[in-house]
């Protein structure tokens, strides 16, 4: 991870965000721009006051030098450093099978969600 840039970036809260735009004409949306907004801010709140559990040692390291708090294995998350994350985030991103090929890219409103029932026992392995 690099920080590059963030130290420089404007407020993210001052201007409209990327992904709050309106859906494409004839699509369809739960939400409408300012509930995301809203969404989007409350979560902030969450990231930046109570923050999140990370207990690799790697990704602590990771985000103490992105400017992250780091407490233990609590993390609590500026706004900025979240935005300034969102706004270098891949727009894309290629899942692939377990021999390597493409399986699915994920844009857009392209998503994956994981419908295994119980991962505790689902075999898991180190990428």
């Amino acid at each position: 991870m690099t920080t590059e840039g963030f130290a420089g970036t404007p407020d993210p809260r001052e201007g409209s965000h990327a992904w709050a735009r309106p859906p494409a004409p004839g699509a369809f949306s739960r939400l409408t721009a300012a509930q995301c907004e809203r969404l989007h801010e409350a979560t902030l709140r969450v990231l930046e006051r109570t923050g999140l559990l990370v207990e690799e040692p790697e990704g602590l390291e990771l985000l103490r030098r992105a400017g992250a708090e780091v407490d233990g294995a609590r993390v609590r998350l500026g706004a900025r450093l979240v935005d300034w994350a969102l706004s270098v985030a891949p727009r894309s991103v290629t899942l692939h099978d377990r021999e390597g090929r493409p399986a699915m890219v994920l844009e857009g409103r392209n998503t994956f969600v994981d419908a295994l029932p119980n991962h505790d026992s689902a075999p898991t392995r180190r990428c």
